[in-house]
């Protein structure tokens, strides 16, 4: 399945996503949590993934690199500095974050799967293929960085 690696992009997949999560949660009456919890904690993960995500365009847009998921091998230099301190991924994990808002918001048990099966997928047909990428483009100092930081969390 290696002709689906760097092909989808990782937003529309998202999308996707949330939709499925939306009509799977119609039809998901198995928890009925209270509105205010689900709120309350939905927007955790809703803020939280908008927050992750946004510090890390903006530290890509200071490094002058691309941000374009279907082409890694075109990154000028390789970003470490701020919340790429603590994940190598930040946009990937502020897109499951919002996915996993999403469900928890909708009260939906069955749509984590769909929340599993996109952080499954982001890492098969995403990230591996950047990260090699990635260890072409810029060696030694690449492999020091995976070393150092987690994929994730």
């Amino acid at each position: 399945m290696k002709f689906l690696e760097n092909r989808i992009p990782p937003p529309l997949i998202g999308l996707l996503v949330l939709i499925l999560i939306w009509l799977l949660a119609k039809a998901d009456y198995l928890v009925d949590l209270p509105a205010s919890a689900r709120v309350a904690l939905g927007l955790v993960f809703l803020v939280l993934g908008l927050l992750v995500a946004i510090l890390a365009n903006i530290k890509f847009q200071k490094a002058e690199t691309t941000i374009n998921p279907l082409d890694p091998g075109s990154a000028s230099q390789l970003v470490r500095g701020g919340i790429f301190k603590y994940t190598r991924n930040p946009m990937y994990l502020g897109m499951v974050s919002l996915t996993l808002a999403a469900s928890i918001y909708l009260s939906s048990v069955l749509s984590l799967g769909l929340v599993a099966m996109f952080a499954w997928f982001l890492q098969r047909f995403q990230i591996r293929p950047e990260e090699r990428a990635l260890a072409e483009l810029f060696g030694e100092e690449y492999i020091a960085y995976k070393r150092e930081v987690r994929r994730w969390i």
